[in-house]
């Protein structure tokens, strides 16, 4: 099997990511392949948390309203059955259908592509440990 081309994409992740800045809003890109068909899709993940914490994706537990960039037309259904439609380098597309276990199982990258530092919400009564989607 040959690699995948990829296009380059003018804003490689982030310039600057001050670890010591943790409370904010990250915009994470997953990226799913199956062969040399691949596909992108981000989200928000807000919260007091950094790095790995926050690319802890699992589509088991994403709606599809959380999701900004959605290139493969993926569709997140009530059951946990999702449906893609994946992309070659020549525009050919292959459409998967499979439950959330599955699709899991085609992640290939996570990435943070943004950061922006937020002033905690003074109501929040939470701990703010935990990521949260948006």
């Amino acid at each position: 099997m040959r690699p995948v081309k990829r296009k380059a994409r003018d804003n490689m992740g982030i310039k600057n990511y001050d670890p010591n800045i943790s409370f904010g809003i990250h915009t994470v890109r997953i990226t799913v392949q199956q062969g040399e068909y691949v596909g992108h899709i981000t989200n928000k993940v807000r919260g007091n948390c950094k790095g790995r914490d926050v690319m802890d994706f699992d589509f088991e537990y994403e709606d599809e309203e959380s999701l900004l960039e959605n290139d493969c037309d993926l569709v997140i259904y009530d059951d946990g059955y999702i449906s893609a439609a994946l992309k070659d380098n020549a525009g050919n597309t292959l459409i998967c259908e499979d439950y959330a276990s599955e699709f899991n199982k085609m992640i290939v990258a996570v990435e943070i592509i943004d950061f922006a530092e937020k002033e905690q919400d003074e109501s929040n009564t939470g701990d703010g440990g935990d990521a949260e989607e948006l």
